[in-house]
């Protein structure tokens, strides 16, 4: 009897736990908020490299481009203000070795001679062909494994910030 009881007060718990994930609440003033501040944040949109967007593997990281030297990567997007906004600046450059912490300085993506880019409102599309070089800046040869960063970070007048990166690995 005693393990009915605990049983039954399970089965009702459960249920109730269930049903409070699934039914949802449309009047969440905070989720509201998030979702107002994402449309007006400036970002990246529809990113390809080579032709195809970036993925996660099965823990959720994004994966890696893999490339080798010589070949020409075509990097392609559409830059977004973000609403409300009436310009937008878009910061794109490339790092070496290093995912978090980069061994070399932020550097403009060949053969693009600046990184900072400014747009009106709404989008604006973007491509790029970038060649994977053999050596660093400093002469050193890029070995397999090594990384190539690329990252777009983006601000708009209306203090909004966004962030997107890709990451070149060679084969």
């Amino acid at each position: 009897m005693k393990n009915l009881y605990k049983n039954m007060f399970l089965a009702v718990f459960f249920g109730i736990i269930l049903s409070s994930c699934v039914t949802g609440n449309d009047n969440n003033t905070v989720l509201k908020e998030h979702e107002e501040a994402l449309a007006k944040t400036p970002r990246v949109l529809n990113l390809l490299v080579n032709g195809e967007a970036k993925t996660r593997d099965q823990l959720s990281v994004w994966n890696h481009f893999f490339v080798n030297v010589g070949d020409v990567v075509t990097v392609s997007a559409s830059f977004n203000s973000g609403n409300g906004a009436s310009s937008s600046t878009f910061t794109i450059f490339r790092q070496y070795y290093g995912q978090v912490f980069a061994q070399e300085g932020a550097l403009p993506v060949e053969p693009l001679t600046e990184m900072e880019f400014e747009y009106g409102a709404g989008s604006t599309d973007f491509s790029l062909s970038y060649t994977v070089p053999a050596q660093d800046d400093d002469g050193f040869d890029f070995g397999s494994g090594n990384i190539i960063t690329v990252t777009f970070t983006s601000l708009n007048d209306t203090g909004g910030a966004g962030f997107q990166d890709f990451i070149l690995e060679y084969e």
